[in-house]
């Protein structure tokens, strides 16, 4: 990547000093309007339903551009969008881009409870809901004057969907600036309130860029999404980074492995983004291999550590494979490291090296920088790091310190520049790639009548690298069970949230200070799972 580092120029954005890349569109239309150019029909966007070229693609955001203008969506503006992995969220999430709006894409596994409280710290101006999740997300959920729009179909021949688009050719479109908000993505905390991520067109561009340098991606590069296109990986790893270099987008609506390993063999895909997880399942098949699936050249993956054994398989099973591990958060646009596969057996256990731009360092918890090998947090820096949190001023201030941002996880940078997480500071769990904050599912369980107190750990699991465990006590003459736990968690939040295991105790283990001793209580629970 010295060609990349060459290329980094110092520049200023929302009052932070950052390494830019010289050569880079500005904005997300700009980055679609140059691949329209020089890629006018290349296939850009292909689903089951329809496939459009990069000039079609154009077009349909134009066009929904110019009607959501229609309606009052002026720059700023939020549009909450709770559509599955197809074209329609693609199409809505550049038209807003083109009006220097921005989309808050939920997540379409959220239960109504979840997804309301997010649509209420969105304030959105317009919703676009699919039809088949309209029960989790009806009109009496979001503000009162938000227009709600129901879509029916899963493609953009949808009647709803077409009253949106403009027949004019007079296309509305705002003057956007690269430090502008282009994304609203949900993450949590440790009050387990939701909070707004604002990623920027400077962010999104950044790291797309990034993706496209270090896989060398051409417009011969097809690329499966089935991370979902509300998180950083799947708009930012794929599509922006397809848009970069006039390659294919096959966008696919769930991950299911004999579906996603017969899309490989049917769009002839030559790179891949997925959490460990998806790598195990597709292995257990046994058309997952070269003889079916030539084209297969990259294969990325972050979310959860990579177990050796199954990084083993694949590049076994794919000689020639190229394997690389991303580290970032969504607060980083997604890569903040990169591990090149030169690098993967001698820097074994490393998520790889800062990315151009990237400034890394490790704090104790006095907040000195530590020296190569001591353990603290991870601070990064950059162009890809967020300015912050929409309407939430105090997370932050808390997150982000002079363009620094606090990671909460727990690392080590060694003498070579090697980054390598060692803990997270945060009490998060990762479940097959998605995170879930305990502290979300602690709120929620302490609703329920029945119970006292409740602490939720991670506890490891072979396949989606940590599974959940509640702990519970019991209000005084209650009875409840297991079963009716987790029967209680699936009706109020995702079905991956559920916990795996729960188990009852007389009280929770404290330290003086009254504080929930987690660990111990972990290692105390695994020896009787």
């Amino acid at each position: 990547m010295s060609d990349s580092q060459n290329d980094l120029t110092q520049e200023s954005h929302n009052g932070v000093e950052v390494s830019c890349y010289r050569t880079r569109p500005h904005s997300i239309p700009e980055l679609v309007d140059l691949a329209c150019e020089q890629f006018p029909d290349r296939p850009a966007l292909v689903s089951p339903a329809e496939s459009l070229t990069y000039t079609q693609l154009r077009a349909a955001a134009l066009r929904l551009a110019t009607g959501l203008a229609g309606t009052g969506i002026k720059r700023g503006d939020r549009i909450l969008v709770l559509l599955p992995n197809d074209a329609r969220i693609c199409v809505v999430q550049l038209a807003a881009a083109y009006l220097g709006a921005m989309t808050a894409c939920l997540n379409v596994r959220f239960e109504a409870p979840e997804l309301a409280v997010l649509a209420t710290r969105a304030r959105p101006e317009i919703a676009i809901v699919d039809a088949n999740l309209a029960a989790k997300l009806p009109p009496t959920a979001l503000p009162i004057d938000c227009r709600y729009v129901e879509s029916a179909l899963g493609s953009l021949a949808d009647p709803a969907f077409q009253n949106l688009l403009a027949e004019i050719d007079n296309h509305v479109q705002a003057t956007v600036m690269e430090d502008d908000s282009a994304f609203m993505l949900f993450t949590s905390g440790t009050t387990g309130l939701p909070k707004g991520a604002l990623l920027t067109h400077g962010n999104a561009i950044h790291s797309a860029v990034t993706y496209a340098r270090y896989f060398r991606s051409t417009q011969d590069a097809v690329t499966l999404i089935v991370m979902p296109l509300y998180y950083a990986t799947g708009i930012i790893a794929q599509m922006l980074q397809m848009f970069v270099v006039g390659g294919s987008c096959v966008v696919c609506p769930q991950f299911k492995a004999k579906d996603v390993v017969d899309a490989f063999a049917r769009y002839r895909v030559s790179y891949f983004i997925g959490v460990p997880t998806m790598y195990q399942l597709m292995l257990l098949n046994p058309d997952f291999g070269p003889d079916r699936l030539p084209d297969f050249r990259i294969a990325a993956y972050g979310g959860s550590p990579m177990p050796g054994e199954t990084l083993s398989e694949l590049r076994r099973r794919f000689p020639g494979l190229e394997c690389y591990d991303a580290y970032g958060l969504t607060e980083t646009s997604s890569p903040a490291t990169i591990m090149t596969p030169e690098d993967l057996d001698s820097k074994w256990g490393s998520v790889g090296r800062g990315v151009p731009g990237a400034e890394l360092r490790v704090i104790s918890d006095a907040g000195d920088e530590l020296p190569a090998d001591e353990v603290g947090e991870l601070l990064i820096k950059g162009p890809m790091v967020i300015p912050g949190y929409w309407d939430d001023e105090e997370a932050t201030r808390n997150a982000i310190r002079d363009g620094w941002l606090h990671t909460g996880d727990l690392a080590r940078i060694d003498r070579d520049g090697f980054v390598y997480v060692v803990d997270r500071k945060k009490d998060m769990i990762i479940r097959g790639g998605y995170k879930i904050f305990s502290v979300e599912l602690e709120y929620l369980l302490l609703e329920h009548p029945a119970i006292k107190e409740a602490a939720v750990v991670g506890v490891p699991d072979p396949m989606f690298f940590e599974e959940v465990m509640a702990v519970i006590v019991p209000a005084p003459g209650a009875s409840l069970t297991a079963d009716e736990v987790r029967d209680y968690v699936r009706k109020h939040s995702a079905d991956y949230k559920v916990p795996k295991y729960v188990r009852f105790m007389d009280q929770l283990p404290r330290n003086p200070t009254g504080k929930i001793q987690k660990r111990q209580l972990r290692e105390a629970l695994l020896e009787g799972r």
